[in-house]
């Protein structure tokens, strides 16, 4: 059964995403009564003109079919050629200022730099600690 889309967008037929004024071939599915009954789509009226798109392959309402034209821009979906040389911008890497003092020493503690004590110094008695079995 042929039938006219009246709700459009969001949903798709048969993985085909369909808009307003499309026309669809009902292919038995399970739910294609519910798309009936909810109006999401309408019988095709004996006699309706339909328009096929060349741009994307389907058959639509001739009242709806200057809009999907409008929308759907086929003109525009081909590659886009560039001709002439193509340049690209150098990558480099951004410049990152260190020294923000100007003074290209880096100040250090009068005794040097602080040692990190160890965990015999920190606990000198230590604690055995047995993982697992008796």
């Amino acid at each position: 059964m042929r039938v006219v889309v009246i709700k459009g967008g969001g949903w798709s037929y048969a993985t085909l995403p369909v808009e307003k004024g499309m026309v669809i071939e009902l292919r038995g599915f399970l739910n294609d009564r519910k798309l009936l009954t909810h109006s999401y789509v309408e019988e095709l009226e004996e006699g309706t003109r339909v328009r096929h798109c060349d741009g994307c392959g389907q058959d639509f309402v001739e009242e709806l079919y200057q809009a999907h034209r409008a929308r759907a821009r086929h003109d525009l979906a081909g590659p886009v050629v560039v001709d002439g040389p193509q340049l690209k911008r150098p990558v480099s890497p951004p410049k990152v200022d260190l020294d923000p003092d100007k003074d290209s020493e880096w100040p250090l503690e009068p005794e040097g730099s602080p040692t990190v004590p160890t965990v015999e110094e920190e606990h000198p008695g230590g604690t055995r600690v047995r993982m697992g079995g008796s």
